[in-house]
This record gives C-alpha cells, sequence and structure tokens, in this order.
C-alpha cells in the first residue's frame, strides 16, 4: 500500500496540469486539443505498459510507472500548448506576490467575509448580509424565517 499511495502522490501534479489547462481551454471553446492530448496519453499509457510490463517484466510497478509517466506527457504537453497557442493566458509578473495575498486576506478578514466567532468557530458568510440587508427575513431569534442556516 505504500508504494501503491508513492505512485498516487507522484502522478498528482501530471494530473492537475492537465485538468486544469484542458479546463482552461474547454473555457475558450476549444474541447478538440484536450481531447487530442488524452488519446496520446491513453495511447502512450498502452505502449508503456506493453513495454514495462511484458518486455522488462516489472509487472505492476511497470504498469503504475507507465501510468505517472504518461500523465506528466499529457500535463507537459497540453500546458506547452497553451503556453504558446495563448500567451496572453500566462502571468507577466515573476513569482507570487505574499504582500498580495496577505492584503486581500486582510481586505476580507475586514469585510467581515473570513471572520472567527466567539467560540472559535468560523461564522457563515451571509450572516453579516442577512442581519444588516435583509432584517424582513429575520425572526426574533436572528434565525432566517425561511430555513435554519
Amino acid at each position: 500500500t505504500v508504494f501503491l499511495t508513492a505512485v498516487i502522490f507522484a502522478g498528482m501534479f501530471g494530473i492537475f496540469l492537465y485538468n486544469f489547462f484542458a479546463a482552461l481551454l474547454r473555457s475558450l471553446g476549444n474541447s478538440v486539443v484536450p481531447l487530442i492530448f488524452l488519446a496520446v496519453s491513453a495511447g502512450l499509457n498502452i505502449g508503456l505498459d506493453l513495454w514495462f510490463v511484458a518486455g522488462l517484466e516489472w509487472g505492476v510497478a511497470g504498469a503504475a510507472g507507465a501510468t505517472v509517466i504518461s500523465q506528466y506527457v499529457s500535463g507537459i504537453g497540453i500546458a506547452v500548448y497553451t503556453r504558446v497557442r495563448f500567451p496572453e493566458l500566462i502571468r507577466k509578473e515573476k513569482g507570487i506576490r505574499l504582500r498580495k495575498i496577505w492584503e486581500s486576506w486582510r481586505t476580507l478578514w475586514e469585510q467581515d467575509i473570513i471572520c472567527f466567532g466567539k467560540r472559535n468557530d468560523i461564522r457563515r458568510p451571509g450572516e453579516k448580509f442577512l442581519k444588516e440587508e435583509c432584517p424582513y427575513l429575520l425572526s426574533d431569534n436572528g434565525k432566517a424565517a425561511a430555513g435554519c442556516f
């Protein structure tokens, strides 16, 4: 089970790359290219399975390795395709700006979108909106009349 877990985690980033860029291309109306990369990945996986399992006699480890390799080929391939075909979608700034991330979280905190209650549990984001903007929806105890939040 340790081997299987290691293989699953090894291939997760390749799966993430493929799914992210495939969804990006589909949102632009291009559903053919993700399908092509998926077909190439499946074909590569079959070929590598035959080579690793039957040719090199690696057994289950060979099949797992073939799957991970084909996942990375499809993920990196579709990422490179997107980078070349749609360069305007790639960020121009280098790295992640921690200051911008902190300012975003601080702004959300100040707007009471993210807030911790007195009992250290997370308050619902819509509660402030319901209390201030929609008082006619609330009963005397602050709960929504239409449903219990």
